[in-house]
């Protein structure tokens, strides 16, 4: 289970933020704009270059992320 996120120097992350969690689903919400696509391209995609100064916490190699976002979508339909 993911306990924290941290994201640093992608997109409008220009400084160090984490989002820390002790639930096993989780939803992201909130207005245009602040960041939520970022952290579920992330989730989506973790080894993209552009991630490597972001970081999982409590992740285990058997824990599978599921994300349904708009890269979602183009790859599966």
């Amino acid at each position: 289970m993911i306990n924290k996120i941290i994201i640093h120097n992608v997109a409008s992350y220009k400084n160090v933020t984490s989002l820390e969690t002790d639930k096993k689903i989780n939803l992201l919400y909130g207005l245009n704009g602040t960041g939520k696509s970022t952290f579920s391209d992330f989730l989506y995609n973790k080894s993209e270059s552009r991630f490597a100064n972001c970081s999982i916490e409590g992740l285990q190699d058997s824990d599978e992320i599921l994300v349904y976002n708009q890269q979602f979508i183009r790859d599966n339909f």
